[in-house]
């Protein structure tokens, strides 16, 4: 039997992550600094991942590249519910969605279900 709140967490980041790549890949077409830069990144992967690898293995750098990488996902990721929540908030002020006019949006719209993050 399928676990109807992981069944139901999982479709919500799956939207989650299709969202975020339209948004991006938008992003691309309308931005062309963003395109090249991300072309540029792109480019230089493999050379940096190959420094980095030759590195002794007590360097911090790696390390701390993946701690902000990570960090930049979460606050993302964190901003992106936020802005959801504050639109729904919204939405629900202006009475677009009926009899929910003029309400808070319910308690239960928090990150609690969201798998956390982990770092190693």
């Amino acid at each position: 039997m399928v676990n109807e709140t992981s069944f139901f967490n999982k479709q919500a980041e799956n939207f989650h992550d299709e969202l975020r790549e339209e948004a991006l890949r938008r992003l691309r077409e309308e931005n062309v600094e963003y395109a090249k830069l991300q072309i540029k990144a792109a480019n230089l992967s493999g050379k940096v991942e190959a420094m980095l690898e030759s590195m002794k293995k007590g360097n911090p750098i790696p390390k701390h590249m993946r701690y902000t990488r990570r960090m930049r996902d979460m606050e993302n990721e964190y901003l992106y519910l936020q802005g959801y929540r504050d639109c729904m908030k919204y939405l629900r002020l202006i009475g677009a969605f009926g009899d929910y006019a003029g309400t808070e949006p319910p308690s239960d719209v928090h990150m609690a279900n969201v798998k956390p993050y982990t770092t190693t």
